[in-house]
């Protein structure tokens, strides 16, 4: 069996809502992030082999036409000074898509054990800016963009 990460963001970083939106929020708690990208990440486990994961992807979880996507990669690259939060719900916690995400990858006869769904944020701070200090993420991440765990790097 075989376990997947795949993630997905927008093309175009101008119609990239989710990001303009952390953007908003996360620029009050540190006015030296100025731009933020967004993406979807989905952890399939249980495929059948690496090719189910992307036709998942390309089939079912990504638009071809706005988004990008890569399977056990990033789909964005990560400019140097760039910090990254991942947001997940805990163990447990019941995220509605997950249950829609397996339902549609079955119809397509790509069966899976368990999928897992998180958010994947890209901060870059103005140039010669001071790093973004991981609590100060930490702090930032749980007061605006999730009620879940926060795994900077």
């Amino acid at each position: 069996m075989h376990t997947a990460r795949i993630e997905i963001a927008t093309r175009d970083p101008a119609l990239d809502v989710e990001g303009r939106s952390a953007l908003a929020v996360l620029r009050e708690e540190s006015p030296a992030i100025v731009s933020v990208r967004a993406a979807r990440v989905y952890l399939l486990s249980g495929l059948a082999g690496p090719g189910d994961a992307l036709r998942a992807a390309r089939e079912l979880l990504a638009d071809p036409v706005m988004e990008c996507f890569a399977v056990d990669r990033p789909a964005l690259p990560v400019p140097p000074g760039t910090r990254t939060l991942e947001i997940a719900r805990l163990q447990g916690v019941m995220e509605p898509a997950e249950q829609s995400v397996k339902r549609g990858l079955a119809q397509l006869g790509i069966p899976v054990d368990a999928v897992r769904l998180s958010r994947r944020y890209l901060l870059a701070p103005a140039p010669g800016a001071a790093v973004l200090e991981a609590d100060t993420l930490r702090k930032a991440a749980f007061a605006h963009l999730a009620n879940a765990m926060a795994f900077p790097s």
